[in-house]
């Protein structure tokens, strides 16, 4: 898709990557969590956390109306993770969540979920309503100092505490900015600025993010479409990303970092 398809930066920035799958339909645990579906779980997340009571509205579809009953269903979420506790796949009867803190590649991620989600399909028929891949990447100043000729102008001009000098009683707690892109049928939600981890508290420091949300709302019953979706937000949020930053970010992280 673009001249970055194959870039690799031996540092980077990126906090978490999310993908997530939404079921149309109840789930029930016997398909989720069959011997054939935990086998593939355990072979890249081998650590099971305590499992989560989850209470689910139900939706019923009649014709084009849509109505929340009220009616509710109890069900479980479980969470597998990899032995250092940093990697999740989160499952539930409503979704599946892959949760990544510590980022390897994007190959990575999809041959794990792929292969889980091939053993849940082949247990049951599964209508998907939504799918999604989000990149958080946080720029902390106890980390890297965050400069203006790191990104590209509008990006850059976020980097500002300073919203009314004449008012010393109004102060800045975050500025997040968004904007939005359509993607061949996925919306793109890009936000940036500054994020403060100790909000609602005053921003102390010029901890910066870039995060970029790709979903689809599209239908689909299948693995193939939704690995297709999964790759083609990755690829919209790698261009978007590469056109945010500058030269002088990317010789930064294409420092090698010594963490002995």
């Amino acid at each position: 898709m673009t001249q970055y398809d194959d870039t690799k930066y031996p540092r980077n920035f990126i906090k978490q990557v999310i993908c997530r799958i939404d079921f149309l339909d109840y789930i029930e645990e016997e398909f989720l969590f069959d011997t054939t579906v935990v086998s593939e779980i355990i072979k890249s997340y081998s650590m099971k956390e305590k499992d989560q009571i989850m209470r689910f509205n139900m939706i019923n579809i009649i014709g084009s109306n849509l109505n929340v009953s009220g009616q509710s269903i109890d069900g479980i979420q479980r969470t597998y993770t990899t032995p250092d506790g940093k990697n999740k796949i989160i499952i539930s009867n409503k979704y599946i969540i892959s949760e990544i803190n510590n980022y390897d590649t994007f190959e990575s991620i999809i041959t794990n979920l792929q292969r889980i989600l091939k053993a849940i399909f082949k247990r049951k028929a599964i209508n998907v309503v939504r799918t999604g891949i989000r990149y958080i990447n946080i720029y902390d100043e106890d980390q890297i100092k965050v400069m203006k000729k790191y990104f590209s102008q509008i990006i850059a001009s976020t980097i500002s505490t300073t919203v009314a000098k004449h008012d010393e009683t109004i102060k800045m707690t975050r500025s997040i900015h968004l904007a939005q892109y359509s993607v061949d049928g996925m919306t793109l939600n890009f936000r940036f600025g500054l994020y403060n981890k100790n909000y609602p508290s005053t921003i102390k420091k010029n901890d910066f993010t870039l995060d970029f949300d790709c979903f689809t709302q599209e239908a689909i019953n299948n693995t193939d479409e939704i690995i297709r979706y999964l790759k083609k937000g990755h690829d919209a949020i790698r261009c978007l990303f590469e056109g945010s930053i500058t030269n002088d970010l990317r010789k930064v992280m294409n420092e090698v970092v010594n963490n002995e």
